[in-house]
């Protein structure tokens, strides 16, 4: 209780039911461990390297996290509660199979290839200024949460529900990479944030994927010439110099 820990490394190990009460980790580094069954009680990481590693059925409690760095780590039934990370990124892991993240906050963070999906619960959580590159966030539940001030870049949402939330002064490329499918936005507010108009027809099927497959195939049917043609050219066709009259050209296979 109350002891710090400088420069701890950790490499190739199981930990398991072992709590840790008002620890400071600080510059550490924990690779390829296991951790299960762990109670993280007030505790503060400050440029911790953790990689490789696994959290499972671990509890956090007002926990803080600054400048810390997380690749390919994932958090399975995991319960964050009053913890705040800072200037810390999630590269290539995942929070997901029911891990609960409660009023807590993600400030200057980062999430590369990070994937979010079966969570039981996001509940009052305030993401500022945070960006999402390549990730993905799925089959997860959101309620009175915040973002603000964030990016999304490449990023799916998909069959997940967004409630009595905030999107405030949202960046994203929605219009060009998907806008949210199957999400459920209930007394959602968006502010300073401009979401694609089609995101609201590819939203009616929550909770339906079966209605929601057969409105692609019935737009695929509507547009089938335009999508043949579109195809054809992207796998076989030519345009010559726009200075000249314009002429298009499809080269088809006898094979």
């Amino acid at each position: 209780k109350g002891k710090k820990f400088k420069a701890l490394y950790l490499h190739e190990l199981d930990v398991n039911k072992i709590r840790f009460q008002k620890k400071v980790f600080h510059d550490s580094r924990f690779g390829e461990i296991s951790f299960d069954d762990m109670i993280f009680d007030a505790c503060s990481f400050d440029l911790l390297h953790c990689f490789n590693s696994t959290f499972t059925s671990c509890s956090f409690t007002g926990c803080s996290f600054n400048n810390c760095d997380f690749q390919d780590v994932t958090f399975s039934d995991c319960v964050f509660t009053d913890c705040k990370f800072e200037s810390s990124s999630f590269i290539e892991g995942a929070f997901h199979d029911d891990t609960e993240i409660s009023n807590t906050s993600f400030i200057k963070s980062l999430f590369i290839g990070f994937f979010i999906y079966d969570i039981k619960e996001f509940n009052n959580v305030k993401v500022i200024e945070t960006k999402y590159n390549q990730a993905s966030i799925n089959r997860s539940t959101f309620r009175k949460c915040i973002w603000e001030k964030c990016e999304f870049t490449k990023t799916t949402w998909y069959d997940s529900s967004i409630v009595d939330s905030k999107w405030i002064g949202i960046v994203h490329d929605f219009y060009s990479t998907g806008s949210p499918k199957l999400c459920d936005f209930t007394s959602t507010e968006f502010k300073e944030t401009t979401m694609p108009l089609q995101m609201k027809k590819w939203n009616l099927f929550k909770g339906s994927r079966e209605k929601f497959f057969l409105k692609i195939i019935e737009v695929i049917e509507k547009n089938e010439n335009k999508i043949t043609i579109r195809g054809a050219f992207l796998g076989a066709g030519s345009i010559n110099n726009p200075e000249n009259n314009y002429h298009l050209e499809i080269n088809l296979s006898n094979n």
